[in-house]
């Protein structure tokens, strides 16, 4: 097994990959892409292979002519990919099995004159480029690779070649090309095991983004025929049965790229109007949040996701924005509920604190009742924090429920303050007389009405106290 056929075999397990194109009719383009992709990896090893030989005067006629019918292949197949897959991947193909052989046949040239150091070093460089390009492709197909042996074997070719043992640098180099080409061999058998797994996710997909597409062109305002022709494309694809099947099915139908620009286009538009309704939405909440002076924390997330909206839609990202669109209209809607139920809280807050700085006047020289008030007062500081940070109705009840907590505990204190004024002001007992002996006391009774009408009357907050803010919703 050798690594420019595997190029070939992992053509079709990057197509099978793309299990979650955002529209089928690009199905075609994304893996005439993968196969271009391979296609050039396998040139350019070639190419490396090329200039290594003609560097060493080893370029025979031969190998030469090989390369060379391989280049007009390769030219070949990229002018056709674009246009005609199934005749393009033959030309493909052809150019990678070219390429193939001009590595094999001049594999005996190479190691004959690796007794150089620069071109040892040199062959460690690529056999590190080629596993770099698997790496990259098994990651991409999420296909299970370990390259731990061959990292290992790497590393000490290029040890050896720094202690100059070249004879023990180039063991470990063949023992490193030999693990990969193992590599390639595993990553072939897992694309072939799971090829008909991966062609059904990819059908299932297609019809469901196809299904979508055709519920949607009504409303994006596309003409009959547009929506004609992805039915028919849908159709088609329910009766394939083979992966060839669903690509011809893409291939062949010429309209299908034309529709679905069409399709992406309208939604491009759409995002944007409905981009610029929530941008109108949100300047009408930042107005009504200025009038309260308070800067909503709530709005930085809101306003970073209407951004990056905006940047996926230039883009042309038309299936992420979607996403975030449903996503930022939520965060609006909470949002929403925020602006226009803090008033209501805040107000409350500014009563609560006014009761408050009643209170501690009433309570100077009372340390113990001064440290609850301090303690209702970072409540009340809590609840707006609360209020501030708020992104949802479920915050402000948090800001009412630490409101509730400050409010009771006030009243409590203001409930032994009055008790404590009236303990102080009560006539005392110790020298009231027997009434029969009344005219023999030495002491007139306490005079009740004078003494009442000396108790000090509190305010007409510190003599209700606040109202619960749960009893006031």
């Amino acid at each position: 097994m050798n690594r420019q056929t595997t190029w070939v075999i992992t053509a079709m397990v990057v197509l099978l990959a793309c299990s979650s194109f955002s529209n089928i009719a690009l199905a075609t383009g994304k893996y005439n892409s993968s196969l271009v992709i391979i296609l050039n990896h396998s040139k350019d090893a070639a190419q490396e292979r090329m200039i290594q030989l003609q560097d060493m005067g080893n370029a025979t006629f031969d190998i030469q002519s090989l390369y060379s019918q391989g280049l007009d292949e390769y030219q070949t197949a990229l002018s056709l990919l674009n246009n005609d897959t199934s005749s393009g991947e033959v030309h493909a193909f052809h150019a990678m099995n070219m390429f193939k052989r001009v590595i094999e046949t001049s594999q005996q040239h190479v190691v004959k004159e690796q007794g150089d150091p620069s071109t040892l070093l040199q062959n460690i460089s690529d056999s590190q480029a080629h596993a770099q390009k698997i790496r990259v492709i098994a990651r991409a197909n999420s296909l299970s690779t370990d390259f731990s042996d061959y990292d290992k074997a790497i590393n000490m070719a290029n040890a050896f070649v720094a202690k100059n043992d070249l004879d023990s640098a180039n063991e470990q180099l063949t023992i490193a090309e030999n693990l990969l080409d193992r590599i390639y061999s595993q990553l072939e058998t897992q694309a072939e095991s799971s090829k008909q797994d991966r062609a059904i996710q990819f059908l299932k997909d297609t019809q469901a983004t196809l299904n979508q597409m055709i519920g949607n062109a009504k409303s994006l305002g596309l003409s009959q025929s547009t929506i004609d022709t992805l039915q028919i494309t849908l159709n088609r694809l329910q009766n394939a049965k083979t992966t060839d099947e669903i690509i011809d099915t893409t291939n062949q139908s010429s309209n299908l790229q034309n529709v679905t620009d069409q399709y992406n286009n309208q939604r491009i538009v759409n995002f944007q109007k409905e981009s610029m309704r929530i941008q109108h939405e949100i300047d009408v909440l930042h107005a009504n949040a200025n009038k309260m002076n308070i800067e909503f924390s709530g709005f930085i997330p809101i306003n970073q996701l209407l951004d990056d909206i905006k940047q996926k839609i230039a883009d042309g990202q038309t299936d992420e924005a979607s996403q975030e669109l449903d996503q930022i209209d939520s965060l609006v809607t909470n949002m929403n509920d925020v602006v226009n139920g803090a008033p209501a809280i805040i107000q409350q807050i500014m009563d609560t604190r006014t009761f408050a700085n009643s209170l501690q006047n009433q309570a100077q020289g009372n340390e113990d009742l001064l440290s609850n008030i301090g303690q209702a007062v970072q409540m009340l500081d809590n609840a707006n924090s609360l209020i501030v940070n708020a992104t949802s109705a479920s915050d402000l009840q948090s800001s009412k429920d630490e409101l509730s907590q400050a409010t009771s505990a006030l009243n409590t204190i203001k409930d032994s303050i009055d008790q404590s004024v009236s303990a102080n002001n009560a006539p005392s007992n110790a020298t009231s007389a027997n009434p029969d002996n009344a005219t023999a006391s030495t002491n007139p009774p306490a005079n009740t009405t004078n003494n009442t009408s000396n108790t000090p009357t509190p305010s007409n907050d510190t003599q209700t106290g606040i109202n619960s803010t749960n009893s006031t919703g």
